[in-house]
């Protein structure tokens, strides 16, 4: 879980850091083995 919450809140202290969009948070799901229906967002 930490490494996922890593990827997710990469950059955050940055100025102007968004949350990651639907495309992407697919992307750091399935980086982390995270996969199919329900992981799917939609995107």
């Amino acid at each position: 879980m930490y490494e996922l919450s890593k990827d997710w809140y990469a950059g955050r202290m940055e100025e102007g850091w968004n949350p990651p969009d639907a495309s992407t948070a697919e992307e750091i799901f399935a980086a982390h083995g995270l996969t199919g229906p329900f992981w799917s967002l939609g995107s």
